[in-house]
């Protein structure tokens, strides 16, 4: 049986570290040079690693004897929306997008039961591998996991993830007890932000179920971040955040690029924290500085000319906020209700507005540049109007005073057509217990209202 576990061993396990060192310097450099090349020539289905990696050489290969037990696989999304052929946007509609989709995916995966009992000692033995190396293994042990190349790092993650592994494309954080995923997710995976423009979230998410199939029962998909965002061809707004923010979180931060020390130029906003945080900054400011540049070949394709400025507003979702469209908000969902998300972040939780346009802020216009970041809901999908609704933490003590003013209500309305002793018999009968006598004391006080309106 082809044994699907197995790490980076060579024909000569102890040869020179130096050696070894230049050929994955080699083997990894090799893609950077595309990558400088052009933008978006990456190799259909592989990652690539932007530093070098020491391989794990040592590592035992370990069989597998049980196979894995029958259960249907956790099932991909059908259809195809916002793939990498669907960011050509509509110039007529919108002339000055140059790219809107999803920047940051990050889900939570509940597992029944992990297919192969031994395969986690072959991260444990990766991991002390990587601990023993060093400032030479900071960046991880390569690792053939399944088939894809990972980093695993030297140490796991917050959370309780015992174990961490990264490429280019995706960032796995693994519990290795299987519990269903209760109280936790045992599984964390990250979407990194090329892998998504590259190939569209819903390519992405279906690749990676296919991979974590290979090797976990899987109980529950949910969302827990997802960062939305537009860019548009124009420089980044002076904004007075006294006169024309309009806006329901309560903490707004300007910051500065450039020279930090004076500030001499603004580089982006944000809005709120916790649940949802909004950014409106320089996205090309942003690559000159970070060197992000894998969004630049959609914005070419877009009709950027590759010197005008351009601003991303970009709303970071977390779970807490979320799970108020839907309590399990998982991925399918999330692709039903990006719109509905779009328009509420833009329309209800923020707004941009004409200063003096109105004598009520909540009244005045929004501004030219912020309706065009409005109406670009419709380039996320559907709008089905849906809004957030907040899970109330109820006060049992506000609850019993309530329920005793229905029933003496109740019991003072019937008492005025009956009388006090067959309005208490029937509501007996109803409520299947005695009333108590603070439902009778407050209806003996509401009664002469009743009997008045009868």
């Amino acid at each position: 049986m082809t044994d699907p576990l197995r790490l980076e061993n060579r024909e000569n396990p102890k040869g020179s570290r130096k050696e070894q060192v230049a050929r994955s310097e080699a083997e990894c450099q090799d893609p950077i040079e595309k990558h400088n090349d052009s933008l978006l020539q990456y190799i259909p289905g592989t990652s690539y690693l932007v530093d070098y990696a020491i391989e794990h050489f040592s590592a035992e290969v370990i069989s597998v004897e049980n196979l894995p037990k029958t259960r249907p696989p956790f099932p991909c999304l059908t259809g195809a929306s916002n793939t990498s052929n669907s960011y050509k946007i509509d110039k007529n509609l919108y002339p000055n997008i140059v790219a809107a989709g999803v920047d940051t995916l990050e889900l939570n995966f509940g597992v029944a039961e992990y297919r192969y009992p031994d395969m986690f000692r072959m991260l444990s033995d990766a991991k002390s591998e990587a601990v023993s190396a060093g400032y030479k293994g900071r960046r991880g042990i390569a690792v053939d996991w399944f088939g894809h190349k990972f980093m695993m790092q030297s140490h796991g993650s917050k959370g309780g993830y015992e174990y961490l592994l990264k490429n280019g494309d995706i960032e796995l954080q693994v519990m290795p007890n299987a519990r269903g995923g209760k109280p936790s997710p045992e599984l964390r995976v990250v979407f990194r932000s090329p892998y998504l423009w590259r190939v569209g979230e819903i390519t992405a998410y279906n690749e990676v179920i296919e991979f974590i199939n290979e090797w976990v029962f899987l109980e529950y998909c949910k969302v827990s971040r997802a960062d939305l965002c537009v860019d548009m061809v124009m420089p980044l707004p002076k904004i007075n955040r006294m006169t024309q923010l309009v806006s329901l979180a309560r903490s707004k931060d300007l910051y500065y690029g450039g020279d930090f020390q004076s500030g001499q130029r603004e580089t982006g906003f944000q809005f709120g924290r916790g649940g949802i945080t909004c950014r409106f900054y320089d996205k090309a400011y942003e690559i000159s500085v970070k060197g992000n540049s894998h969004i630049v070949p959609i914005w070419t394709a877009n009709g950027w000319d590759v010197e005008s400025p351009v601003s991303r507003f970009e709303p970071q979702l977390r779970r807490r906020f979320l799970r108020q469209f839907d309590t399990n908000m998982d991925f399918t969902t999330f692709q039903d209700s990006k719109s509905d998300i779009w328009s509420y972040v833009t329309e209800k939780f923020i707004r941009i507005i004409e200063p003096g346009s109105a004598t009520r802020k909540e009244n005045a216009k929004a501004t030219t540049y912020w309706k065009d970041y409005q109406d670009c809901a419709r380039l996320f999908g559907e709008q089905y109007g849906v809004l957030p609704y907040k899970q109330l933490s109820l006060d049992w003590q506000r609850l019993v005073p309530q329920a005793i003013g229905c029933m003496a209500s109740a019991w003072a309305r019937l008492a005025a057509d009956v009388g006090d002793l067959n309005a208490t018999l029937i509501l007996e009968k109803e409520w299947g217990a005695p009333l108590p006598k603070e439902v009778i004391e407050a209806g003996l006080l509401l009664k002469a209202r009743f009997t008045h309106m009868s």
